[in-house]
């Protein structure tokens, strides 16, 4: 049976801080080829995997796609986005059936999550850093460049 400690992300948290949070969360079902969000739309929902991929791509105006991004139970999807604006930036879809912990954006803008994130973030980083993730020095693994072509 899922739980939201299954996302590396909320598994971060400290226990009184996901009991905060815990009454937002739900936990449903991701089909694969689910549309999460599509580009310049508003973002409903937070996504936090607990298995399965969600991938970000770009559509581009020929008809082809560029995959910019994938999100797995490392990380979490529409965060940022409900903090700010909360429109997407890419069309969000899930590649890879699974399960996910979920929360409205509406949700997500209280000050206690929004440190509960950074300090989950700054965990998961530090931890990146320590382990030697290709990357994470750079902001993240999705920042890595291969150099070795060079």
């Amino acid at each position: 049976m899922p739980c939201h400690r299954d996302n590396f992300l909320l598994n971060l948290l400290e226990p009184d801080m996901l009991d905060q949070i815990e009454p937002q969360l739900s936990i449903i079902d991701l089909r694969r080829e689910q549309v999460l969000a599509e580009t310049h739309a508003r973002i409903e929902s937070v996504y936090f995997p607990h298995s399965g991929i969600i991938s970000c791509v770009v559509e581009l105006i020929g008809g082809g796609a560029i995959e910019t991004g994938m999100i797995g139970k490392d990380g979490v999807f529409g965060a940022s986005q409900a903090l700010d604006d909360k429109v997407s930036l890419n069309h969000v879809v899930t590649q890879l059936a699974g399960t996910a912990s979920l929360m409205t954006s509406d949700q997500c803008p209280s000050p206690y999550l929004q440190v509960a994130l950074a300090d989950a973030w700054t965990c998961w980083f530090r931890s990146a850093i320590n382990a030697g993730i290709p990357g994470a020095n750079d902001g993240g693994p999705a920042h890595h460049r291969d150099d070795s072509s060079r």
